[in-house]
């Protein structure tokens, strides 16, 4: 890494930080504490949610790559992209990642395609919950929320979900092979062999292909398993704000994990989260009525367990990066 991008990963990181007093200032120090406190050893809750999130989605990238590799790595490789992706812009980064490590441990183009088969199922299986649960809500309790403010959620959502329609028809029609034409235009990353690389996409495409149309079975479980981790996801929302003392509906706290989503991948564009995406989540709580500091303040707690995670994720990187060396 450059010097100028070291920088600017670290000015990104005190900008985010930054935010993330001045929001904590704005609530007040003392009832930040009293969250923390309040939590207690709830926080270890939160962690085995989200871990049994993880083993959902580390299990459908392991279906997806053929299961050439042993779950349990693909789990901490899987956790390490995570990492990745929470430092950089648009959220993107930790893929290169994956497919760097898990390329060791299984052929290049299982793990290509099964990465890009992969996202599209993650896409279709976010968005799935995103545009079903304002719906559920209103019928559920039709006086809860302002029809204009799920609306506006829906509203934002599709607008959103145009890039990941775009990615599903690049997909179809062979993504790999578009990636690497685009880099063969760049002159620091071109290839004087282009036409292996060239291969190698196509059988990742072709791979792609054959997964989607003879291995439904798979991908059933692997869309399952993704819908499955997305509600564990709001299960945790769920569980730190009743940590936090206060009372909420199960399927509101799905449609807020929903709403929560819709904002972070607007503000996904800045390179680093840390504060920005605390100060997205208290905005939207009081977008639609609730208290915004409930919205801040679960934010703030589910961060906590993300930088562990993070942490963990980082130290697995790490493993695989020296376990060679003699």
């Amino acid at each position: 890494m450059s010097r100028r991008a070291r920088l600017l990963n670290v000015l990104a990181m005190l900008v985010g930080l930054s935010l993330m007093a001045v929001m904590c200032a704005k609530i007040g120090w003392g009832e930040v504490r009293s969250y923390l406190h309040t939590v207690g050893w709830g926080f270890a809750l939160l962690f085995a949610i989200a871990s049994a999130a993880a083993l959902c989605e580390s299990t459908a990238l392991w279906i997806a790559i053929g299961r050439g590799a042993p779950l349990w790595r693909v789990m901490g490789i899987a956790q390490g992209g995570a990492a990745v992706n929470s430092f950089t812009p648009l959220g993107e980064g930790g893929e290169v990642i994956k497919w760097n490590f898990l390329r060791q441990h299984a052929r290049d183009e299982d793990v290509v395609s099964g990465i890009l088969v992969w996202n599209l199922f993650y896409r279709l299986t976010k968005y799935a919950l995103i545009f079903v649960a304002p719906l559920l809500v209103l019928l559920a309790h039709p006086d809860l929320f302002a029809p204009r403010q799920l609306w506006l959620v829906e509203g934002a959502a599709a607008l959103s979900f145009i890039p990941s329609v775009v990615f599903a028809i690049l997909v179809w029609r062979g993504s790999a092979q578009i990636v690497v034409h685009l880099v063969q235009r760049i002159p620091f990353l071109r290839s004087r062999t282009p036409e292996r690389r060239i291969e190698k996409a196509r059988r990742a495409d072709e791979q792609l292909r054959v997964f989607l149309r003879s291995h439904r079975r798979d991908a059933l479980k692997a869309m399952a398993l993704l819908f499955s981790a997305r509600l564990l996801s709001a299960l945790e929302l769920y569980a730190a704000v009743r940590l936090l003392g206060a009372d909420m509906d199960v399927l509101v706290a799905v449609f807020l994990y929903g709403g929560t989503m819709v904002v972070s991948i607007y503000l996904s564009a800045f390179p680093v989260q840390i504060g920005v995406s605390e100060a997205g989540q208290y905005l939207f709580f009081g977008l639609v009525g609730l208290p915004p500091s409930l919205g801040f303040a679960q934010g703030f707690v589910r961060r906590l367990r993300i930088l562990l995670s993070n942490a963990l994720g980082f130290a697995y990187i790490g493993y695989e990066s020296f376990r060679h060396r003699p």
